[in-house]
């Protein structure tokens, strides 16, 4: 095992060309706060927002010399650098980051302080779910490739990188509405102080998030971010604001309506979309309205090209305009739907309330056959085989071309499985996954309860118990909710065929299912019980708090 020492430096070896001769430029890069515990360092490098064709590399010895060729046209300043501190396990213990843009010139010696990552991990307090619903909510997620991403959550920003995921900002004070970034390592997220409703604005660069000393008035409800320099924000009534780096200047909305959605259409030119059915185009020079054919509340807009582009908004409102022309394009919902994105102007995904989630045409939309119980609220992708949605119950599903897969990031409590393709996983907020011998898929449960224990005699008959006395059965096709004949918590359950499945729980709970319905039986004690297992119907035992062991036929 390597250990290293507090303090070490790492020399890059920077290869760029001048006009008419080879030049060539070492870069020390001084890396200072590894912990004893960190054996292994893992280097990603970005130039000019593009991720090396090597992803990472990774030193577990010595001072290496990482090699990282820069072409001519290319400017060094341009380089990010995020290195990972990690053991022997390769959990991330500490992380570091710097770009020669925050030092403001292209630095021949560049320090990067490793520091504790604020790891995020499953909540395993039960009592927390209800009294964290909001904070279970991903409001946003912005993609940079398949496996780096922003979330935005009430209170917290968050990073994924590989799999490896932190918060890079978190305060209970602010509450967090919006989010746009460029690239892997920058984002502007708009917030509000929640005992003032006083607009905060954030600008977050590598690991972590900083204040920014400018900011426009109100709630910001949706950011479009073109680069560092160059920003777009709307909010309520109408407010709409051109940012640098300096200062926001507010235009003229022609609206009092609240905006909701914004974007830039590869030009300098935002498009917005609010309530009443209002849709605006703004330039440096002046914004207008234009008519999409509507007066519902709009939610989202996606902007294929100028003067192309899709809006989507209540009642399953979907629209498709070309040339400013507009048409409605049927969704087959009535449910509110919160988001659009499309990888072509005739391939669009559109999400909302109520698990709603379409894949539209310039003819109609039709849903997935695979759903998961949640509020949609963003939608983002970075090509036709990378897209992920985000919502309620701690959601988020990724589309790789061909399926959705994922889930959530909520804890899981159980697993039950029959074979190798036939696997169940459960856990809080209603969450049911299935594995079918490639890939996790989220399922519809009906519910929002947490789901305690699963078990199955067969692939099509499945049981999942809860909280509230909750009970649903898979039976080869989908999930419905059974009548338990309690209102406890249900907390384990099993049986010795289809026909024979007990569930135990709180109070003494125990309930039985005969093969067509379920009914309850007398335990004899009103402790707790927490799981049950048995060789036959007349040989089952159960188990419960302060030592209780229950038996039947002994």
């Amino acid at each position: 095992m390597i250990t290293y020492p507090s303090h070490i430096s790492v020399l890059f070896l920077l290869l760029f060309f001048g006009p008419g001769c080879h030049e060539k430029t070492i870069v020390t890069v001084a890396i200072s706060g590894i912990g004893p515990k960190v054996t292994k360092l893992r280097v990603y490098s970005w130039l000019d927002q593009q991720l090396a064709d090597e992803r990472y590399r990774e030193t577990s010895s010595g001072l290496p010399q990482l090699p990282i060729q820069i072409p001519a046209e290319k400017n060094p300043r341009n380089l990010d650098l995020l290195i990972l501190g990690l053991d022997t396990s390769n959990a991330m213990l500490s992380h570091g980051y710097s770009t020669n843009m925050i030092q403001n010139h292209y630095a021949t010696n560049i320090l990067i302080g490793l520091s504790e990552a604020s790891i995020i991990t499953p909540k395993k307090d039960a009592s927390l779910e209800h009294s964290t619903a909001m904070e279970n909510e991903i409001l946003g997620i912005k993609l940079a490739d398949k496996y780096i991403y922003w979330r935005l959550r009430k209170h917290s920003v968050e990073r994924s990188l590989d799999n490896y995921d932190w918060k890079v900002w978190d305060d209970r004070t602010i509450r967090l509405t919006a989010i746009d970034s460029i690239g892997a390592n920058y984002a502007i997220v708009g917030g509000v102080v929640d005992d003032r409703e006083e607009a905060v604005l954030l600008e977050c660069e590598g690991l972590k998030c900083s204040h920014r000393p400018i900011m426009p008035n109100g709630t910001i409800n949706s950011i479009a971010v073109m680069d560092r320099h160059n920003s777009w924000m709307v909010g309520e009534s109408g407010s709409i604001y051109r940012c640098d780096e300096s200062n926001c200047i507010k235009k003229e909305s022609r609206t009092e309506a609240r905006l909701n959605s914004a974007m830039f259409d590869g030009s300098n030119t935002m498009y917005a979309v609010g309530e009443q059915g209002k849709a605006l185009r703004c330039d440096d020079n002046s914004c207008s309205l234009l008519d999409v054919g509507t007066i519902l509340d709009l939610r989202s807009i996606w902007v294929h090209s100028p003067k192309h582009y899709w809006i989507v908004g209540d009642r399953g409102l979907v629209i498709q305009c070309n040339d400013d022309i507009c048409k409605p394009i049927s969704s087959s919902t009535s449910n509110n739907l919160t988001g659009v994105w499309g990888c072509g102007n005739s391939s669009v995904f559109a999400v909302g309330e109520n698990s709603t989630l379409l894949y539209c045409d310039t003819t109609r939309c039709t849903p997935p056959e695979v759903i998961v119980a949640s509020n949609f609220k963003s939608i983002h992708g970075t090509a036709c085989d990378n897209i992920m949605v985000s919502g309620t119950n701690d959601v988020s599903l990724r589309w790789d071309g061909s399926n959705w897969f994922g889930g959530t990031s909520t804890s899981l409590l159980s697993t039950w499985g029959s074979e190798a393709v036939n696997v169940w996983a459960v856990g809080n907020s209603g969450t049911i996954l299935k594995w079918n011998g490639s890939a996790w898929s989220p399922q519809s449960s009906g519910t929002s309860t947490r789901i305690n224990e699963v078990w199955g005699s067969d692939s099509s008959n499945v049981w999942a118990v809860g909280e509230n006395g909750t009970l649903l059965r898979w039976d080869g096709s989908a999930w419905s909710s059974q009548s338990s004949g309690t209102s406890t918590r249900l907390n384990g359950v099993w049986g010795s065929d289809a026909s024979n499945v007990w569930a135990v729980g709180a109070n003494g709970t125990i309930v039985k299912w005969n093969g067509a319905a379920w009914s309850r039986l007398d335990s004899g004690t009103a402790r707790d019980l927490s799981g049950l297992w048995g060789a036959s119907p007349s040989n089952l035992w159960v188990v419960g708090e302060s030592g209780t062991i229950l038996s039947r036929g002994r």
